[in-house]
This record gives structure tokens, C-alpha cells and sequence, in this order.
């Protein structure tokens, strides 16, 4: 527990240091944008244009994404809002999926370095 909490302390601290070096940024940069539409959609900032790598993009969303719900259903729990079994029940589901995303990128980045490979291949004999 003690080391937890030293633990917990350290993290606490690091995003203080991380929202008071934004907050700063944002004091600075306030008003510099001109050009940037107030309207942007984030969702679309980035466009894949190869299917594999589109997938990619997908599966790390995901496991980042149940890996931020498994945070917040931890942090639920421990505050007493969250029955022991209902989170069980769900962290094993989250996590059964998160699995499945995992391997999925794992298939997807050896089948993009084999395409690597072969290009720099194709690139040396010719």
C-alpha cells in the first residue's frame, strides 16, 4: 500500500507538472491561430490512406480506449460506486476484447513489416 501510494504521489505529481506546462502554453499561444477553423473535427485530423494502416489506427484506439475504461471502473471500485461483482464481470469482458485488439495490431504490424522488407528487396535488386 505504501508503495502505491508513493506510487499514486509520483503520478499526481507528474500530471501537475504536465497541466501547469499546458495552462503556460496556453497562455502563450492564446490568440495566435488565426487560421484554424473553430469547427475542427479531431475525429478527422488524420486520414489513412492504406487499409492496413487504417486498421492499425482502429485497434490502438481501442485498447487505448478499454485501457481508459478499466482505469475509470478500478477507480469506481475503489471508491465503493461499483459492486466487486459487477466489475469483475466486466474488466474480464473489456480485457477478453483488449486481447483481441492487441493481436490484431500484432498481425497487423509483422504483415507491414513484411511489406517493408520486401519493397527495400525490390528496391536492392533493381
Amino acid at each position: 500500500m505504501v508503495d502505491e501510494k508513493e506510487t499514486l504521489e509520483q503520478q499526481l505529481q507528474a500530471m501537475a507538472m504536465n497541466t501547469d506546462f499546458l495552462d503556460s502554453w496556453i497562455v502563450e499561444n492564446n490568440g495566435k491561430a488565426k487560421n484554424v477553423p473553430v469547427d475542427l473535427d479531431v475525429g478527422n485530423a488524420f486520414e489513412c490512406t492504406v487499409a492496413l494502416s487504417k486498421q492499425m489506427l482502429d485497434c490502438n484506439a481501442s485498447d487505448l480506449a478499454i485501457e481508459d475504461t478499466v482505469y475509470l471502473m478500478d477507480k469506481s471500485f475503489r471508491d465503493g460506486l461499483l459492486p466487486f461483482d459487477q466489475y469483475l464481470r466486466n474488466v474480464r469482458l473489456l480485457s477478453r476484447g483488449q486481447f483481441f485488439h492487441r493481436a490484431t495490431a500484432e498481425k497487423v504490424r509483422a504483415t507491414q513489416m513484411e511489406a517493408q522488407v520486401a519493397s527495400i528487396a525490390a528496391r536492392l535488386h533493381s
